[in-house]
């Protein structure tokens, strides 16, 4: 999988037993993966050497935020996938992962001042404790529709608010 790498440390069929080999067609679950390869993707044997080295070389990238942007949480990888097909474009994703909202999902939307959406998941107290302490605003769905729909929404708020911020101040000159 491109940019994705793993020591892999089981590999196991569908009846859940070990394999050695995963053969063509043949469901496999792989255990190892730092992050999840997208649906569908090739992975690809890579010599010890090249893995150090790409490992050694690995940059820091801090995301561009342009417009609108949200930490986006998912239950499962399908569902993130989903949901970035249709937001993309839309708004700007400073995050996205599969998993519960956690206090480093909060502390992130504290310090780049964006909200924090989810989809199927949940928030522990102390995370929501977190939040409401940080003047973060968590979101949750259960209907993707309704997510997309409010997302939208707030994106033309955001856009019209800016419009008129400049608008105001062009007046004023």
């Amino acid at each position: 999988a491109e940019g994705i790498s793993a020591r892999v440390r089981g590999l196991f069929d569908e009846k859940e037993k070990q394999v050695v080999e995963a053969l063509p067609g043949m469901p496999v679950e792989i255990l190892g993966f730092d992050q999840l390869p997208s649906v569908g993707a090739v992975l690809k044997l890579a010599a010890q050497e090249k893995v150090e080295t790409e490992t050694a070389q690995t940059k820091i990238e801090i995301p561009q935020i342009s417009g609108f942007a949200i930490i986006l949480k998912a239950d499962t990888f399908g569902s993130l996938e989903a949901l970035l097909e249709k937001l993309t474009g839309k708004v700007s994703i400073l995050q996205k992962e599969v998993g519960d909202i956690s206090e480093s999902d909060v502390l992130l939307a504290e310090t780049s001042g964006v909200p924090i959406v989810g989809f199927n998941v949940k928030a522990a107290k102390s995370v929501q404790r977190l939040a409401w302490d940080s003047s973060i605003k968590i979101y949750t769905y259960k209907v993707i529709y309704e997510l997309l729909q409010d997302v939208g929404k707030w994106a033309r708020e955001s856009q019209i608010e800016k419009t008129s911020y400049y608008n105001d101040r062009i007046r004023y000159y």
